[in-house]
C-alpha cells in the first residue's frame, strides 16, 4: 500500500504495517519530498516498510544526519525496488535519514491508540 502525500500525520491500527515509499527524484535536494509520507504515526507493534522508488540506492537510517545513526534501525543500501521492514515495538519518536543523500529525513511516531 503506497500513501500519497499529506500534510496530517497517518494513524494505523496496532500490528498494521504501512509502505513509505521513497519517491523518484528524492536523490536531488530540490526534489522537496523524499519518503512519503514524511512523518508517519504508527501503534506499538506495527511494522513500517519503505520501498525504493528511485533510480538511485538509498538507506533507511535511524537518528539524523548531525549526530549520525542511533542504532535502532538500518536498512543497508536499498537498491531500485527494494524494500526495508522494520517493527516498532516500543512507543516514542523515531528519527530516520539516508545515510548516502543526508539532506533525505522523516520521522516515525509511535503512540498507544
Amino acid at each position: 500500500m503506497f500513501l500519497m502525500a499529506s500534510l496530517f500525520p497517518v494513524a494505523l491500527a496496532q500490528n498494521d504495517t504501512l509502505s513509505v515509499a521513497i519517491v523518484p527524484g528524492s536523490s536531488s535536494p530540490f526534489n522537496g519530498q523524499f519518503y512519503v509520507p514524511n512523518t508517519i504515526t504508527v501503534s506499538p507493534n506495527s511494522s513500517l516498510s519503505w520501498v525504493n522508488q528511485d533510480t538511485s540506492s538509498h538507506t533507511v537510517t535511524s537518528g539524523d544526519f548531525t549526530t549520525g545513526p542511533s542504532g535502532q534501525f538500518d536498512s543497508g543500501l536499498l537498491n531500485t525496488g527494494a524494500t526495508f521492514t522494520h517493527q516498532f515495538t516500543a512507543s516514542g519518536v523515531y528519527t530516520y535519514y539516508c545515510t548516502i543523500f543526508p539532506f533525505m529525513s522523516g520521522v516515525v511516531n509511535v503512540t498507544e491508540p
